[in-house]
């Protein structure tokens, strides 16, 4: 509960501030019901990502807010795996740079060009792409599981509420068993 409550503390301040800093810088919410697909990349343009091909009919309002909840999700996924990593190693640095070692790797194999077979699996569905949010949704990306059509956003969202899931689990299970009892 400590690593949700820090986790949603200090995403929801730095969103605030972000939010009116950038409401300030662009002078306020004009725009936030125009589609998704009017913001573009360039150097007038706050993103550096295009969503001039974007499938998804969503609005500027609603791409925000599915954007904030989408981070929110993967932050609290990668805490929970920085906490069983920090209860296994019962260090602080290692359980640091096992969790550098979990975040870079992926970015690394993409870096090198290495994304065919299971590494373009490992480099797609890792924690980092999980916090790239933004970029899940700048052009039509499926999956085929099980002979289903899967959306890249809602699969990789599955799949780390699965496995977030079994590690809270995990986590769980080994802090009862570590419990002393009188």
């Amino acid at each position: 509960m400590a690593v949700l409550t820090y986790i949603v503390t200090v995403f929801l301040s730095l969103q605030l501030v972000n939010s009116i800093l950038k409401m300030w810088k662009f002078g306020g919410a004009a725009g936030w019901d125009a589609p998704i697909q009017g913001i573009s990349s360039g150097l007038d343009s706050f993103s550096f990502i295009s969503y001039d091909r974007s499938p998804y009919s969503f609005e500027v309002w609603q791409f925000f807010l599915i954007i904030l909840g989408l981070q929110l999700l993967a932050c609290i996924a990668a805490g929970i795996l920085v906490s069983l990593l920090s209860f296994l190693t019962k260090n602080t640095m290692l359980a640091f740079f096992i969790s550098g070692v979990v975040m870079a790797v992926p970015v690394l194999l993409q870096q090198l060009g290495v994304t065919r077979g299971i590494l373009g699996y490992v480099a797609n569905f890792s924690y980092t792409e999980l916090m790239q949010v933004s970029s899940m949704f700048t052009y039509f990306r499926a999956y085929n599981v099980f002979g289903i059509p899967l959306l890249y956003p809602t699969l990789i969202f599955t799949v780390f509420a699965i496995v977030s899931g079994v590690l809270v689990f995990l986590i769980y299970q080994l802090f009862r068993k570590q419990q002393v009892s009188s």
